[in-house]
């Protein structure tokens, strides 16, 4: 007899016990680390100013609230390239006045998204040090739209705030 109690004893303990486990609130899993965008300020320079003022056309015609990128693409020595898409892309733009050559020197700041950063910042920055090393050739290409431009990377800065 005093075994059988014993036993109903645990019985009652493990039926109690689950059912604290049960109604326990649990802990919320633990939320993903959410990554900042990364700013991004590219300066180029054009000459082929045909080219240039069909993409500033598309820039200046595009609302401001518009989803459209900067697609900036720089040649890797691998003989790809590596590209980088830059979210909310503002446009500074100067015109060089030198005898004889047409050059405008863009300032291009903006945001790669924090997915598109873990993978890509790395090897476009790799790109930009293969061609200050002069590895290969400086041929920095910008698409917007419809509209593309070739250029020279001039200085390129990356910030994570």
């Amino acid at each position: 007899m005093r075994r059988a109690i014993l036993h109903s004893a645990a019985a009652i303990a493990l039926i109690l016990l689950a059912f604290a486990a049960a109604t326990t609130p649990r802990r919320a899993a633990a939320a993903p680390v959410a990554f900042p965008a990364v700013d991004v300020v590219l300066i180029a320079e054009v000459q082929d100013a045909p080219g240039w003022l069909a993409l500033h056309q598309e820039v200046l015609s595009t609302p401001p609230e518009s989803s459209k990128v900067l697609r900036v693409t720089l040649p890797a020595r691998t003989g790809g390239s590596r590209s980088l898409d830059i979210e909310h892309p503002r446009f500074t733009v100067g015109l060089v006045a030198t005898a004889g050559k047409s050059q405008v020197k863009v300032t291009v700041v903006g945001k790669v998204s924090p997915s598109n950063a873990m993978v890509l910042v790395t090897p476009f920055q790799q790109a930009a040090i293969e061609i200050q090393a002069g590895a290969v050739a400086n041929e920095l290409g910008l698409a917007y739209g419809l509209s593309a431009v070739l250029g020279q990377l001039l200085e390129l800065y990356f910030d994570r705030p």
